[in-house]
């Protein structure tokens, strides 16, 4: 599935987007405890290293959800916002947080047992 058709679809919705309001304090604690700056000086940004070893630490997911170590690989580069200098910047090579949040839900929609369907309110 194109990338953006993905956002469309499973991201850019409102039963997430609540799920992420409500959770945002606890996402941002994850990341901000497994992003690491690389360079003194530098913010803090979680690369594809950072993002693997979350996702080692939580090896249900592997096991059990049915990921593989190269679906990270994956997540990671399709959650990145496009960039318009990749060879005098390093910025592609880092998340932000948001691009991060996309790479969960990304991993959460594959390791999911159930199908995703929409849901419909009552009238």
């Amino acid at each position: 599935m194109d990338p953006q058709e993905f956002r469309n679809k499973y991201i850019w919705c409102e039963p997430v987007d609540n799920i992420l309001k409500a959770y945002k304090e606890f996402f941002r604690a994850i990341y901000d405890r497994m992003a690491s700056s690389k360079e003194p000086g530098k913010p803090v940004s979680m690369d594809m290293e950072d993002l693997e070893k979350l996702f080692v630490e939580v090896e249900d997911l592997f096991t059990e959800g049915g990921l593989a170590h190269r679906d990270l690989s994956l997540f990671f580069s399709q959650s990145m916002l496009s960039q318009v200098d990749e060879i005098h910047s390093d910025r592609h090579l880092s998340m932000t947080f948001i691009e991060f949040l996309e790479a969960v839900v990304r991993a959460i929609h594959k390791s999911s047992p159930a199908p995703i369907t929409k849901i419909e309110t009552p009238q």
